[in-house]
């Protein structure tokens, strides 16, 4: 196995399609652990691949009373789940060989960073954004929920990290189906995105 800093740069391609990101963490401070993780893999023209989804162990807390309230994951939920690693190992090539997307990038790609930090590897430095490609779009900077309400999707269950995987999943796809020519001009603003 390479160690990470002999591993290849994490480039911009689409050529390996895409994965949408979701977490459920302990709070919102910088050290806050993920909980759960979502994931949705689509081709390069945004057809469905799979679907991933696991509570993650973390350091065995579910956070705050405030943070509960929002993803109600207990701690007696999170007894035997698997920690972030094994969660992330067998996952790891399809971050390092699709472009990444999460609805609200900056939090998803900070707390996944935080994550592999802990582990010694390489953080991930390009994110879309599907709230920012809305934007990019003329569509705003919607919520999530909002979204899912503006383009009649069933979102399942908020601040289920499978389930909003999911939803921005289906909203990147009607942006792609929708605007393959503007998707693509984002795509080259993000490849810079640090």
């Amino acid at each position: 196995n390479d160690t990470p800093s002999e591993r290849p740069p994490i480039r911009l391609s689409r050529e390996g399609g895409f994965l949408i990101v979701d977490c459920e963490t302990t709070g919102l401070e910088d050290t806050a652990r993920i909980i759960q993780l979502g994931i949705v893999a689509l081709d390069p023209r945004g057809n469905f691949e799979w679907k991933f989804s696991s509570l993650v162990r973390g350091d065995g807390s579910p956070g705050s009373a405030e943070a509960q309230s929002v993803h109600k994951i207990s701690a007696d939920d999170l007894i035997g789940a698997p920690s972030f690693s094994e969660v992330i190992m067998p996952l790891l090539q399809h971050f390092q060989s699709r472009v990444v997307f999460a609805h609200n990038s900056i939090f998803d790609r900070g707390k996944i960073n935080y994550e592999l930090a802990l582990m010694g590897e390489v953080s991930l430095q390009i994110f879309g954004c599907t709230k920012n490609l809305g934007e990019f779009l003329g569509y705003g900077r919607m919520r999530l929920q909002e979204g899912a309400q503006f383009f009649e999707i069933d979102a399942g269950k908020a601040h289920d990290a499978g389930d909003d995987a999911s939803t921005a999943a289906s909203i990147l796809q009607i942006y792609l189906q929708r605007h393959p020519e503007k998707f693509s001009e984002y795509l080259t603003t993000i490849s810079n995105c640090v």
